[in-house]
């Protein structure tokens, strides 16, 4: 949390917080998108997991992000369930990038059109998103905290 208002202080210091449009659009999850979310004995074993993926897709940024947003799922699945539940949901993710039938939930959804789908956020965005995922409240806080510190602390 600190971290947060560290780096909106610096921003709004400079000029840069007065630029900000709100153009994210608000977070939605439909967990794990065409996949399950666990195993018949555990139905929601991997669930967190596709929350924060879908976070990921929600902020999005330039391909790299992308990649390593789907190589974090699949250590996370990897991590609760199997590598064979791991590598079976990475490999549709990867696969279902080459599909031209697009998820309503695809990479970048959130900022609409008018930005380039694969682009690294600029500091103005990069604020946007954060101040919305403290204001999540319907996703686990854990989950946040974990996605907030994988994405932005890098």
């Amino acid at each position: 949390m600190n971290f947060l208002i560290v780096f909106i202080s610096l921003l709004i210091a400079n000029g840069h917080a007065s630029k900000l449009r709100p153009t994210l659009k608000p977070f939605e999850t439909d967990l794990c998108t065409f996949f399950r979310e666990g195993t018949k004995e555990e139905p929601n074993l991997w669930a967190h997991c596709c929350v924060k993926h879908d976070l990921s897709y929600w902020v999005a940024g330039d391909k790299r992000e992308q990649k390593r947003a789907d190589v974090e799922l699949r250590n996370c699945v990897e991590k609760v369930a199997s590598p064979f539940w791991a590598k079976l949901m990475y490999r549709g993710i990867r696969l279902g990038h080459l599909s031209p039938i697009k998820n309503a939930y695809h990479w970048g959804w959130s900022w609409g059109k008018k930005r380039k789908k694969y682009a690294v956020l600029s500091s103005e965005e990069q604020v946007e998103a954060l101040i919305n995922l403290q204001n999540l409240n319907d996703i686990d806080p854990e989950t946040v905290q974990q996605f907030i510190d994988f994405r932005f602390r890098q």
